[in-house]
């Protein structure tokens, strides 16, 4: 829990949790008040610094060590403008902790006895409603007049009360340390309301206040009302004066960087992915190497606000998005949230399209130069630099390289929107099921994996899930070769499924490439004969196997094939071609498509099958439709090319057709017939008009 508390805006109070150097100045400040001298006259110190500076954790650690030693009386103004009322509470505040503190019980009724007293007189009637000035004697002559037919001067009784608490306050063993935080943050009336009350009313013997303010702020609040400079005016009431001292950019950074550790070491912890990798460190180092901490995070408040996001924000997404980018896109927001809905609603003046390239000089004119436009935001080009390549370098290589699956990038269109929602980007896989599916892939679950690739297939992300794998996982050493043998028959399996799957031309020559590519990763001497003997490996695909080495050998980065191997594998295919008959060709799945014909040409196999084509294809209306469906392409056309060329003349099929009984057909058999004739239901409204009677 510790650690979520560094990351909300929460003041220390103890020196063990000081990250600030906050310890030295808290002793002598708490020295000075034991120091001072007891039953003096009011003594006021100020604790001033910028909102977030440290104000509240530097008085409670001074409050630490004077406890022991003090009444220790905390009051809040907050929405109190009200002077009578502010009043009652500041006094049940005071009279709360005396009261509990131990000394005479005589002396304590004492006091409480006369502070009830002095309410009265001031209560009496609404002070406000008279609106008179109540610093100074001013308030004494304004009740004299109230109390005219008193035997007493209202003036000379307040003097006495407030004389006899004196003498009462004095006696007390310990002073009294009355500390007011936030006064900065009430309205400029409850303000001036404040500083009445510790100036004409409050002002006690044996009190020191602390107050906690920017003193700019204070000031000009007090100037509204006041006829006078208001730091002046502060001048005069307070005795001492302590600036919070600014924390240096090494202090801040430490402070970052020790948080964002124990961020990824909670990630670790939870077993959870995200990308940080070498290039980051290295682009981590450019930002704390920067003025961008200094410039924009100037105290720890500040720097809490971007700890937050990273300890509560970044986990949920963590998977998605670029821990480096994440960090700069946060601190962006919390600073600047023009810019940051600039880069949100703009991302093509961003990100290093074709178009932005072309652009980049308009561009950076627009976003770091121009001062008509709103923001104007050249102070952030280094960050801009960091996280978005394009304002870095025209033609940058640098981009090319890196702008990739593996980093995901802000700069990358293809996760961009991660960045700005907790929920997934509808154009990638997540990392959580990119691991799942390249786990099924490594492992022997061959549907498991296929009916992942169909989901994938369905949504249009099959081809993601190849460019994540070779991005991040093509050169792991750390695959075993039983991995990668086992990932080539699950992607050759996808290939082999094809008809059953529907899948397009496209996806089946991606995940060959895919497969043919795996085959160069297999270390082991007998791997690739593994993959041969293999019979779940179509045959077919061998072939493609061989071809596809054969033609691209001289660019091939692996050459996974010795010549002797692959021309001891050639002639494995070829045997395994050899045996092939029509019937094995039209009844097997893996062979019935027209490209087994272009490998049996190759081996010198074309003539035996082309001369059983003319005996079988008129034999029977069975034979003719299954030699006719099984030179039907892709494109759902029968390739009469290919027929008319090696095998039939076209006009020996054509009249074949013209002397089939329509009637006897199946639904399939005539949809062949229009696939051949290109015409669809009309072929046969023609022949079923000329044979009516």
């Amino acid at each position: 829990m510790e650690d979520f508390e560094k990351a909300i805006d929460r003041p220390i109070s103890k020196d063990e949790k000081d990250i600030l150097g906050f310890k030295q100045i808290s002793n002598k400040i708490a020295e000075a008040i034991k120091a001072f001298p007891h039953a003096e006259k009011t003594f006021i110190i100020s604790i001033e610094g910028e909102w977030g500076s440290g104000k509240t954790s530097l008085a409670n650690l001074v409050e630490n060590k004077i406890k022991k030693d003090v009444i220790l009386v905390h009051f809040n103004p907050w929405m109190i403008n009200d002077f009578e009322q502010l009043t009652k509470y500041f006094f049940s505040e005071l009279i709360k902790e005396i009261i509990r503190d131990d000394f005479d019980a005589k002396l304590k009724e004492d006091i409480l006895k006369d502070i009830k007293k002095l309410l009265n007189i001031l209560n009496v009637r609404n002070i406000l409603e008279f609106g008179f000035e109540f610093f100074g004697f001013s308030i004494f002559s304004k009740i004299c007049k109230f109390f005219k037919s008193k035997n007493t001067s209202e003036k000379e009784t307040l003097y006495e009360l407030k004389e006899r608490i004196n003498s009462y306050l004095q006696k007390i063993p310990k002073k009294i340390v009355i500390v007011i935080d936030d006064i900065d943050r009430l309205t400029d009336k409850e303000i001036e309301t404040f500083f009445r009350l510790i100036k004409g009313v409050a002002d006690f013997d044996n009190i020191i206040y602390v107050l906690l303010y920017n003193k700019h702020v204070v000031a000009r609040s007090l100037e509204k009302f006041k006829s006078e400079n208001g730091e002046k005016y502060l001048d005069k009431i307070v005795q001492y004066q302590i600036s919070v001292p600014k924390p240096f950019d090494g202090q801040l950074i430490n402070i970052l960087h020790n948080n964002l550790e124990q961020i990824i070491k909670n990630l670790e912890k939870a077993e959870k992915t995200y990308i940080f990798n070498e290039y980051d460190k290295d682009r981590l180092n450019r930002f704390y190497n920067s003025k961008c901490i200094g410039k924009f995070v100037k105290n720890l408040r500040d720097l809490n606000k971007i700890i937050a996001i990273m300890n509560f924000e970044y986990p949920i997404i963590c998977e998605n998005v670029n821990f480096v980018d994440y960090l700069i896109l946060s601190l962006i927001r919390v600073h600047n949230s023009d810019l940051y809905n600039s880069i949100k609603n703009n991302h093509k003046s961003y990100i290093a399209t074709k178009e932005a390239l072309m652009e980049i000089d308009n561009i950076k004119r627009e976003i770091l130069e121009d001062s008509e436009k709103e923001g104007k935001f050249s102070e952030y080009r280094e960050l801009l630099e960091i996280i978005f390549p394009l304002f870095l370098n025209k033609n940058s290589t640098h981009y090319q390289a890196n702008n990739t699956h593996k980093n995901r990038p802000l700069a990358n269109i293809t996760y961009f929107d991660n960045y700005f929602t907790f929920t997934l980007s509808p154009k990638i896989i997540s990392t959580k099921k990119y691991n799942k599916i390249k786990n099924l892939m490594f492992s022997n679950k061959q549907n498991e994996f296929r009916e992942n690739i169909i989901i994938l297939y369905n949504d249009n992300k099959s081809h993601i899930f190849i460019e994540m794998f070779y991005e991040i996982d093509f050169d792991n050493t750390d695959i075993s070769d039983d991995e990668i043998h086992n990932a080539i028959l699950n992607i050759f399996y996808i290939i082999y499924m094809k008809n059953i799957n529907n899948y397009s031309q496209n996806m089946v020559n991606e995940y060959f490439e895919f497969g043919f590519k795996l085959l160069g990763k297999l270390k082991g001497k007998n791997r690739i004969d593994d993959i041969f003997n293999d019979k779940r490996v179509p045959l077919l695909i061998k072939a493609n196997i061989l071809y596809r080495y054969k033609k691209d050998k001289n660019t091939l980065e692996n050459k996974f094939l010795t010549n002797k191997q692959f021309d001891r594998l050639n002639l494995k295919i070829k045997s395994e071609f050899e045996k092939l008959t029509l019937k094995d060709i039209l009844d097997n799945g893996d062979l019935r498509e027209i490209k087994v014909l272009d490998y049996i040409e190759q081996y010198g196999l074309l003539e035996n099958i082309s001369a059983e084509i003319k005996e079988k294809i008129f034999s029977s209306k069975e034979w003719f439709f299954k030699i006719l469906n099984f030179f039907k392409n892709d494109q759902y056309l029968i390739d009469k090319q290919i027929m008319l060329d090696t095998f039939l003349p076209l006009d020996e099929i054509n009249d074949y057709m013209k002397n089939l009984n329509i009637k006897n057909l199946t639904d399939y058999e005539k949809e062949l017939i229009n696939i051949w004739n290109a015409k669809e239901k009309d072929f046969f409204d023609n022949q079923i008009n000329a044979n009516a009677p």
